[in-house]
């Protein structure tokens, strides 16, 4: 393999993050289903960095034939698969079928069995001939995020246990817009539409923040409040972790001869809302992720940015978070596109030896999340049964 990655482009995503990363990076071919598709994006302003040159070198292909036809050259050794969620699947095991190195956008798979089938003849015919196959979900790789997870550090650093938290995401998805226009978002033809497109992010961030405080545990109700935006746009949901427990924290204090009901160990537990129906809320793209530790609390919010505050009334607590522990909180840009096409290009290359943020498995457990919340309808559903 030459010193930069040559990559095959199947969809219009992640252009810029491909471009920025030019150092280990070559773009050599785009795909699309429609030819006209290719043009428009080789001709766009995102290609703008590129000399008229190296624009021109880029091989355009469409259409069923034309895919084939890619995954035939011997000079492609990677492919980034950015296509509608019901065809990813297949692609995707087409590219690595041809020998090609694969990152592919989430979610995983449209459910739970789809996924399954896929890693699990990823394990047993690919990755064992040293194919690596990683899903691009971006917020595993922010930098806000992993702050966030490094200050909790799953429990054991001076903000001491998970007790709880509450997750929030709520988007303005206006009728017609850029992403709803989109024909296979408009009309989904998989679970939970914008909910499982996009909620499956901040089902991410919860699980690198909280790490084996997330849910094992969830009861959910769906619902549809904006008819543009079905089959449902709403969840609300209580989640709990019955495999981890916590023992009474704070000063000692003289207890009653006969202790009330209750008092002992308990769960992490924790509110989740997604939505995409809010009309007068203005258009939010991340999570708002609050978690309650026994000695203090860690507040993320995101989206165009990250923002990681801690309260506490321990010094030693805020001693150790730093700038977080500011009334301001300590800021990141949001990086999470260009470090997940970067780290892929690094890992093939076998450049470094970075922790693997995008591992299939995580993105299983991020589906898992989402599809026990669609179809919880008031039940208690254990996620441990779904991964």
């Amino acid at each position: 393999m030459s010193q930069k990655l040559n990559v095959a482009l199947l969809g219009a995503a992640h252009v810029p993050a491909i471009l920025k990363a030019s150092d280990t990076i070559s773009l050599v071919a785009i795909y699309s289903r429609s030819a006209s598709s290719v043009e428009k994006l080789v001709a766009s302003d995102e290609l703008s960095s590129l000399s008229q040159e190296a624009r021109s070198s880029i091989k355009q292909y469409s259409g069923d034939d034309g895919l084939q036809e890619l995954l035939k050259r011997d000079d492609i050794h990677a492919v980034i698969v950015a296509l509608p969620i019901s065809r990813q699947p297949e692609v995707i095991l087409q590219c690595l079928k041809a020998g090609k190195h694969v990152l592919s956008e989430k979610p995983i798979g449209k459910d739970l069995k789809t996924a399954h089938e896929i890693i699990e003849k990823y394990e047993k015919d690919f990755a064992s001939n040293g194919l690596i196959w990683r899903v691009a979900e971006n917020f595993a790789h922010e930098h806000g995020i992993l702050r966030a997870s490094e200050l909790i550090a799953n429990g054991s650093g001076p903000l001491g246990p998970v007790l709880f938290y509450e997750l929030k995401m709520i988007i303005h998805v206006a009728s017609g817009k850029k992403y709803h226009a989109t024909e296979w978002r408009n009309v989904p033809d998989y679970q939970g539409g914008f909910l499982l497109d996009g909620c499956v992010h901040a089902a991410a961030a919860l699980r690198v923040v909280t790490a084996d405080a997330k849910p094992t545990q969830v009861v959910a109700f769906k619902s549809l409040n904006r008819t543009h935006v079905g089959p449902h746009d709403t969840i609300v949901a209580i989640a709990s972790n019955p495999s981890l427990t916590t023992s009474p924290h704070g000063p000692e204090f003289p207890q009653p001869s006969v202790a009330p009901q209750g008092i002992g160990k308990s769960m992490p537990t924790g509110n989740i809302t997604f939505s995409f129906a809010n009309p007068r809320t203005p258009e939010f793209r991340g999570p708002s992720l609050t978690v309650t530790c026994a000695n203090g609390v860690v507040r993320l919010e995101g989206g165009k940015a990250w923002t990681v505050k801690v309260e506490s009334e321990d010094e030693e607590v805020k001693k150790s978070a730093g700038a977080a522990a500011s009334s301001e909180g300590e800021a990141f840009p949001s990086v999470g596109v260009e470090e997940e096409v970067a780290q892929f290009a690094r890992a093939v290359l076998k450049q470094g030896d970075e922790v693997n943020r995008a591992e299939p498995r995580g993105a299983l457990w991020d589906l898992a999340l989402l599809e026990a919340c669609l179809t919880s309808d008031g039940k208690l559903v254990d996620l441990t049964k779904l991964v």
